[in-house]
């Protein structure tokens, strides 16, 4: 039984935040308590560990709990080696661990994923279409108590993309607008977020990357006055380092301007932003600024320390 647990293995395939969240939240609710967390928790991304540390860190025992959780990112990354010896562990997994692996992309073709398909380890979890959008924004809206006018959802599915983190961000953001009202209209959406915000986020990446600290951190208070928070800006920063690194990637690959949209899964009347700032910057950078981003959006959710002070030190380490 997969969907509820009972398997000591999970292989969770995305590259939506979003989605990857909503899927572990209730799995590490389930196991995790944070009285023992330090003992039966352990999460490693696999551009820094070998498989074989991660098995070894399986075969360990929990202690106070049922079970201990193992959770690994990024297994994408690992080469056939690797796969190896992770293929091995599948064969014989510790009952005592829940090994959870999370993965943008895996290849079906490779036996360690057809078995593990066969068991019914992987929960493919798949982003909705740029068609399927507006559906989903709705659906989403309705689980919050919200009433969305006629075209709000077509607005938002526009100017957010298929990044549905953000989405649900901006919703929280209306319903904070509207109430105690519970309908969302078409002009709240163009107050509250409309194409300015749009257009500052595309200057302030273009500020940062060009290490004009100065300029910079005047974009992000202008932001944080429009009613953006800090959490939301690190999401919007993240979604906009992917974008350019996909950009980058597809670019690389000499596909042309015009099909970049459907890959980037933005509107088109942006794609030339993102292609210019993506050409502008090396494809390391990107990656090492995407890092960053994403290893400040867990400190800004996880730890006591001010936000403003993680943002900060965030723009200080790249820029100067």
């Amino acid at each position: 039984m997969v969907g509820g647990v009972m398997t000591d293995i999970i292989i969770i395939i995305s590259n939506e935040k979003f989605l990857i969240d909503k899927e572990l939240k209730p799995l590490l609710a389930k196991y995790i308590d944070e009285a023992t967390k330090s003992f039966n928790f352990e999460k490693f991304s696999a551009d820094e560990i070998s498989a074989a540390r991660v098995v070894e860190s399986c075969q360990g025992f929990p202690v106070m709990a049922d079970k201990r959780v193992v959770h690994v990112s990024r297994a994408d990354l690992w080469k056939a080696t690797e796969l190896e010896v992770l293929a091995t562990y599948f064969e014989n997994p510790n009952p005592s661990t829940l090994l959870i692996i999370e993965a943008a992309k895996i290849d079906n073709r490779l036996k360690i994923w057809k078995d593990a398909a066969k068991k019914q380890y992987i929960r493919d979890l798949k982003s909705p279409t740029q068609k399927e959008l507006p559906g989903w924004i709705l659906s989403l809206a309705k689980s919050k108590g919200l009433t969305l006018d006629d075209g709000v959802a077509y607005l938002l599915a526009e100017q957010v993309g298929v990044h549905l983190g953000l989405i649900e961000i901006e919703i929280e953001k209306l319903a904070l607008s509207v109430h105690p009202q519970n309908r969302i209209s078409i002009e709240a959406v163009e107050s509250l977020i409309g194409k300015h915000l749009i257009h500052t986020i595309f200057e302030f990446v273009e500020k940062f990357t060009e290490k004009k600290l100065g300029e910079a951190q005047k974009l992000l208070d202008e932001m944080l006055v429009m009613g953006e928070t800090l959490p939301g800006m690190l999401a919007l920063m993240g979604r906009h380092f992917r974008i350019l690194l996909l950009a980058k990637e597809a670019l690389n690959k000499g596909l042309a301007e015009h099909a970049l949209a459907g890959v980037l899964k933005v509107p088109p009347f942006v794609v030339s932003k993102y292609v210019r700032q993506a050409k502008a910057v090396s494809q390391r950078a990107l990656s090492k600024i995407y890092a960053a981003v994403l290893d400040a959006d867990r400190k800004v959710k996880s730890s006591p320390i001010d936000k403003r002070l993680i943002m900060d030190h965030l723009m200080l380490a790249y820029t100067v």
